[in-house]
């Protein structure tokens, strides 16, 4: 994926198929032989790629990588719980767009939707 980050998180992700980023990343999988989630990051500056970071757990783009195809936490079930020792998934080139919404309700509106069982909004049932 090639993130685009805000305050730390991913906010754009553009998910592109690289033979060659993936046999880079395999070839250092290989070394390592790491043992359940193991998140691979790094950048590519004149056609070389430079590892900064290695996380050896489920990270914030689990989610993320699950919608273009590659669900790690049920690879990682399939293995540990049916034995299937070769995953398949195929990535999907796709473009994942994150975004927060906050819903404020007034302390008002809780209570009259505990006394009544639900909330008035100008006239609307919500």
């Amino acid at each position: 994926m090639k993130r685009q980050l805000r305050a730390g998180d991913t906010y754009k992700a553009f998910v592109v198929k690289n033979e060659k980023l993936s046999n880079f990343v395999k070839s250092v999988i290989n070394v390592l032989k790491p043992f359940g989630a193991c998140n691979i990051q790094l950048k590519v500056r004149d056609n070389i790629p430079y590892i900064f970071e290695i996380n050896a757990r489920c990270s914030g783009t689990t989610a993320s990588r699950d919608l273009a195809g590659f669900n790690e936490p049920k690879m990682i079930c399939d293995y540990i719980f049916k034995g299937i020792d070769k995953p398949h998934f195929e990535i999907n080139e796709i473009t994942i767009l994150r975004y927060w919404k906050e819903l404020v309700v007034s302390y008002d509106k809780i209570k009259e939707m505990k006394s009544k069982g639900f909330v008035y909004n100008e006239g609307v049932k919500l």
